[in-house]
Order: structure tokens, then C-alpha cells, then sequence
């Protein structure tokens, strides 16, 4: 869902094919997300021009190696993008009462699960400890139980989709095996 593959076939029904396709559905999946992510960096900030900047920032690739994070990893961005749209409309809604911002940050949540739970679970766990422990509102709860139970929507459409669409080949939880811990010990001396 998150991948690049939408995008390409978009490209290839505009007429391109091969790596031209790949180069213009990545370059397409970009905008998107950073479109995205422009618009709810604008509603939290409420300065459109400061939010582009933020925006751009978080674009730009800055080191050596985050070239990656762009063409080819756009599902990586896309969850970055999920990642703030989890987080800046629970904080909105929290303090200005507007349900619809709940209503994205659910929505981020669910589509967040589908793809990856434990991604998912990486983000909202420490947030929806942080909300709890800054914000003492009816608010802070009602959106902790509105995450909680989007992410159970969201493991739902996960467990239907692997299910039902894309089953494992190879289940890699029964395959391996656990080690000694004086064997692991053993094997960090061979290092």
C-alpha cells in the first residue's frame, strides 16, 4: 500500500515504461507525501512558509548516504510522513477540540498498521505515553482510545490482507533457532 508500485503504474499508464516509469512514479510519490506533509506541518504551525521550510528540511537528502531515502525508499517515507500525521493532529486536537484532526490521525494509524504493525507500534507507544504524561485532558484520553483502537482496525486489515492476499511463503519465526548464550558469547570472540 505504502510502496512505490501505485505510483509506477500510474507512470506507466502516462505513457512511460522501464526505469523512466520507476524514476517518474518515485518522483510522483515524493510530491505526494511531501504535499502531505506540508499540509499538516501548515495546520500545526499555522505559518505556511515556516511549515515549507520544515517541509523541504525533512526532504533534503542531508547526509552522504540519505540519497537511499528517496528514489527506493519511499515506503520509508511514507511512513515518516504516517509518523507525523499520527502525531501533530493528536496534539491539535488535544488542545483545539477539532474531532476531524482525530479523524487523520486515525486514519494514519490504520493505514500505518496495515502495512506494518511493529513500525506502527514503535511510534505510538512512547507517544501515547508522552500524551498521557504531558496533557491531562478528557481530550488526551479520547484520542489514546481513538490510536488503540484504530491500531486494532488496522492489525485486522494486516492479518486479512497477509491472510488472504499475500501469504508467507516461509514462516521465519518457526525456522530459526535459539542459541546457547555461551555459544553467542563464543561466536562474538570469533569476530
Amino acid at each position: 500500500m505504502l510502496k512505490i508500485s501505485p505510483f509506477i503504474a500510474l507512470a506507466n499508464c502516462i505513457g512511460f515504461s522501464g526505469y523512466k516509469a520507476y524514476a517518474i512514479g518515485g518522483a510522483i510519490a515524493i510530491c505526494v507525501w511531501f504535499y502531505i506533509c506540508n499540509l499538516i506541518i501548515s495546520k500545526y504551525c499555522g505559518n505556511k512558509y515556516f511549515s515549507l521550510l520544515l517541509s523541504t528540511c525533512l526532504f533534503i537528502p542531508l547526509g552522504m548516504d540519505d540519497i537511499d531515502f528517496l528514489l527506493g525508499q519511499e515506503s520509508h517515507l511514507s511512513n515518516v510522513v504516517l509518523s507525523i500525521m499520527i502525531c501533530l493532529p493528536v496534539i491539535i486536537y488535544i488542545q483545539e477540540s477539532k474531532k476531524s484532526f482525530l479523524c487523520i490521525s486515525a486514519l494514519a494509524v490504520i493505514l500505518m498498521t496495515a502495512e506494518q504493525p511493529i513500525r506502527t507500534l514503535i511510534i505510538i507507544a512512547p507517544f501515547i505515553l508522552f500524551i498521557l504524561i504531558i496533557f491531562r485532558s478528557k481530550n488526551s484520553v479520547v484520542s489514546m482510545l481513538s490510536i488503540a483502537v484504530s491500531f486494532v482496525i488496522g492489525k485486522m486489515a494486516n492479518d486479512y490482507l497477509l491472510g488472504r492476499h499475500f501469504p508467507l511463503k516461509v514462516d521465519y519465526s518457526q525456522a530459526s533457532l535459539l542459541i546457547s548464550p555461551d555459544k553467542a558469547i563464543d561466536n562474538l570472540f570469533i569476530i
